[in-house]
């Protein structure tokens, strides 16, 4: 499980690197042109500056879509999803395997967790992390929302240097996200 999942930190900040690369220093103002984006099979919703496309990572985890988008603007990556059919964890364990989940994403991305707090989705346990790493020589931040929903790992995630960690834009991305329908998530 947790080896797929690193796959798709990887595949963030790659992209990440090659945004990197093609980067001009002057950039344009935040964009209007935000839109809803719904997965009916992931339950969830958000909105994102820009078109997100799915993103097909070789090696992932059965069960698993994502989807990936880069605001020029805000020279940022947003990778979403969900990753299904996993094996159902109840109770204290759930709050463990998310605090693993967030380790093991900063061990793959040889950072730091900076800090990593408990959230709900509608009641599903949750965390919001931060997680510093280098990409080549530019301090980078990574904010992660990842929530277990019966046999379902939802996560939306916000790759940015450092220095526009700050970014307005990014809270409303992350506090965007919600469940379509909450009924197909009842409780145990």
């Amino acid at each position: 499980m947790g080896k797929r999942f690193g796959i798709l930190i990887q595949t963030c900040a790659a992209t990440l690197l090659t945004a990197l690369a093609g980067h001009a220093e002057t950039q344009a103002g935040p964009r209007a042109d935000w839109q809803e984006f719904r997965s009916e099979p992931g339950n969830f919703l958000l909105w994102v500056p820009g078109k997100p496309e799915e993103l097909k990572v070789e090696g992932c985890a059965p069960g698993a879509q994502v989807w990936q988008a880069s605001g020029d603007s805000l020279l940022t990556v947003f990778q979403f999803g969900y990753i299904g059919r996993q094996e159902r964890v109840r109770g204290t364990d759930r709050d463990r395997l998310l605090g693993e989940l967030v380790q093991e994403t900063a061990d793959r991305m040889k950072g730091t967790v900076v800090s990593s707090d408990r959230i709900t989705l509608s009641g599903w346990p949750g965390r919001e992390s931060r997680i510093k790493f280098a990409a080549g020589e530019i301090p980078m931040c990574m904010i992660d929302r990842l929530y277990l929903i019966r046999d379902t790992k939802l996560f939306v995630r916000i790759v940015v240097p450092e220095e526009r960690a700050g970014n307005a834009d990014h809270r409303k991305i992350l506090d965007s996200f919600k469940l379509i329908d909450e009924a197909k998530c009842p409780r145990e």
